[in-house]
């Protein structure tokens, strides 16, 4: 019940107008951006959850500066804010690209990276685990995983390991309540036909390396920060294999941070988040994503290659090095001064549409040509004729593709599954 929300709304109502009302996006669910809040208005996106009505409706213009926390997210809003309109010139916002801007977060400075301990108080079932001669990762992101990826690099892991002739397993710190949802998994009769054919090749491959769940996974409770960091610390790999896309990816900055490579699909951020050998290796092919789980095989390899010979540490540090130079207060302020100048600014003229190039929309991880497209959005085996529609409209300038699409509703229902998106032309070299 909104009682407490009535309160807040009751306080906005007998003040004055702001001379600038910020927001972030769940914020703009609670009270409307009108002009008896402010005169001017920011918004600021953690993600995409909120006030979705109020940023791609008619009071859109009403905010004067979208402050994404990430490129990828600034990618993702400016797609969104460029959606066309088949029956005239513009988009959902007049200015879809000049008005969102990234603003990085202080995360890489703040005391507790500075202070971490080497160690903390850990639970007794990870001191065991940590001390014993097995080699341990880290996963611990509760109703995120994707299990087959995890399940699939973890036998994989073992199975080299034993080939070569190394002491120990290979093993996967999770959450207890999400290895309780992996039990329920391995049991389920809905899985989708994806599901189903990994899970009857991982189960065949645990038979066949003698393995069970509890060998391959570590179930632990919640920890604190301090504990978090100090699994980090001593864990040879982290997994980033994610069913949700991150906006930022704070606990892969952590990770890193913390000298522990992370090997993730790229899920959101994460495959913008540092360049290639700094800590974050992203492996995922579209045969992987649809149910070849033998391809995880090369993600099980890399692994074990840089645990054995330091380069995952090694890349980590490049990588903290490149993280706190970037991610720092003094990039903070330098970003969200140029989000108060934009505020400043008057409102540009209304964009022309006609010249926007169609791409591919910044939600797709992959696309194999052909009908199979992984997304952050919705992943889609597409039917032959889409695939081929997909196919022409790339690279097509809009005022080429309008008449298209007023004949054609596939087109807009491209846009609208999040599989192209209008960007600006390249510049001409």
């Amino acid at each position: 019940m909104p009682f407490a929300h009535c309160r807040v709304a009751q306080a906005v109502r007998r003040s004055p107008p702001a001379d600038l009302a910020v927001y972030d996006d769940l914020g703009l669910y609670a009270y409307l951006p009108t002009e008896s809040v402010g005169e001017r208005v920011m918004a600021f996106f953690h993600g995409l959850a909120g006030g979705r009505s109020v940023w791609t409706g008619p009071l859109c213009t009403r905010i004067a500066s979208y402050c994404a926390n990430s490129p990828y997210i600034a990618r993702v809003l400016q797609s969104v804010l460029a959606l066309p309109d088949p029956k005239g010139p513009g988009c959902v916002h007049p200015d879809p690209f000049g008005v969102v801007h990234t603003v990085r977060l202080p995360v890489a400075d703040s005391d507790s990276f500075r202070q971490s301990p080497e160690r903390a108080e850990l639970p007794a079932v990870l001191t065991q685990a940590l001390d014993g001669p097995d080699v341990l990762g880290h996963a611990i992101q509760p109703c995120k995983i994707d299990f087959i990826a995890v399940s699939a690099i973890l036998v994989y892991l073992n199975a080299l390991a034993k080939e070569r002739g190394r002491p120990g397993r290979y093993r996967l710190c999770i959450f207890e309540d999400d290895l309780s949802a992996l039990r329920r998994l391995l049991r389920s009769p809905e899985l989708d036909e994806r599901g189903q054919a990994a899970r009857a090749v991982l189960m065949g491959e645990l038979e066949r390396a003698g393995l069970s769940l509890d060998d391959l996974f570590v179930g632990v409770p919640w920890l604190s920060q301090t504990a978090l960091f100090a699994l980090m610390k001593r864990c040879g790999f982290g997994l980033a294999y994610n069913s949700v896309p991150e906006a930022l990816g704070f606990y892969v900055i952590e990770s890193v941070l913390n000298g522990c490579p992370i090997y993730t699909n790229g899920a959101g951020n994460y495959r913008f988040l540092l360049p290639a050998g700094s800590g974050i290796r992203v492996s995922e092919t579209v045969d992987m994503h649809f149910g070849d789980i033998a391809g995880y095989r090369e993600v099980a390899r890399s692994i074990l290659d840089d645990v054995e010979s330091g380069r995952g540490r090694d890349a980590c540090r490049a990588g903290a090095t490149r993280l706190r130079a970037e991610y720092t207060s003094e990039s903070f302020s330098r970003d969200l001064d140029a989000c108060l100048r934009k505020v400043d600014e008057p409102p540009p003229d209304p964009i022309d549409a006609d010249p926007l190039v169609i791409t591919l929309s910044p939600v797709v991880r992959a696309w194999d040509g052909g009908r199979r497209v992984i997304s952050d959005h919705v992943s889609t085996e597409l039917p032959a004729e889409r695939a081929e529609l997909l196919r022409q409209l790339l690279g097509m300038r809009w005022a080429d593709a309008r008449g298209l699409a007023r004949e054609r509703q596939e087109v807009e229902d491209l846009f609208c599954d999040g599989l192209i998106a209008l960007a600006p032309p390249a510049p001409s070299p």
